[in-house]
């Protein structure tokens, strides 16, 4: 493969430029090794620099150290999120009350994510040491509970990311609102948030697909009800 590699048609230089695209026009992009290296580049050839918001590196570079990713919660999206983190080179923790939960991430990750019960003092450790907190609490019916306080906020790492995928509940965070896809972020205390309201609605198709998948058998079980 490497005799037909040009600077033309080197793969990763196109991703890249795809990537730094994307990222210009507002959307959170996955940036794997090796085509992170050239995005910073096509951004400043493109003019595009100024454009955008936040990049977060997140490890698999030699000599560096990995980024602290810290789930709040084990279900679903926080699965999916300790997912993504790990495959970018992440050190992940995830905490939940639900043992069986932290059980099931041990079996899925290979041990690769720490699992650790959730308590006010084990939340209060793991936040003020991350890079980035992801919160994905959810509690069928009720308002999401405040599991990171201001006070917490406002200890934690300048430049460090909370992600509030819990905000269409009323946010894990205190310090959390709603934002919108067209203005996502904001800052506390030298802390950026994201709390997108609706975050699927970013790749539509794909998140219609998936709600049709989960509730088709629902609305064919009624229909067969008259």
């Amino acid at each position: 493969l490497s005799t037909f590699r040009t600077p033309e048609m080197n793969i990763q230089k196109v991703i890249a430029r795809r990537v730094a695209m994307e990222l210009a026009d507002g959307w959170a992009v996955n940036i794997g090794f090796g085509i992170s290296a050239n995005v910073p580049r096509i951004l400043l050839e493109e003019g595009l620099h100024g454009d955008v918001t936040w990049v977060i590196e997140q490890g698999a570079v030699g000599g560096v150290p990995n980024a602290k990713v810290v789930v709040l919660g084990g279900g679903v999206a926080g699965q999916n999120a300790a997912n993504i983190a790990l495959g970018m080179g992440a050190e992940v923790t995830m905490l939940d009350t639900d043992l069986d939960k932290l059980r099931m991430s041990f079996w899925r990750y290979d041990n690769r994510v720490r699992q650790i019960a959730s308590s006010k003092l084990s939340v209060r450790e793991e936040v003020l040491g991350a890079d980035m907190v992801i919160g994905t609490v959810l509690i069928p019916g009720a308002k999401t509970p405040k599991l990171v306080t201001n006070e917490m906020v406002s200890k934690m790492k300048p430049g460090s990311v909370l992600v509030d995928v819990a905000i269409d509940q009323g946010g894990c965070f205190e310090t959390s609102h709603a934002t919108t896809h067209a203005e996502p972020t904001f800052e506390v205390d030298g802390v950026i948030h994201y709390c997108v309201a609706n975050m699927p609605g970013a790749v539509a198709r794909t998140s219609t697909i998936a709600l049709n998948n989960a509730t088709i058998g629902h609305a064919l079980a009624i229909a067969d009800k008259g």
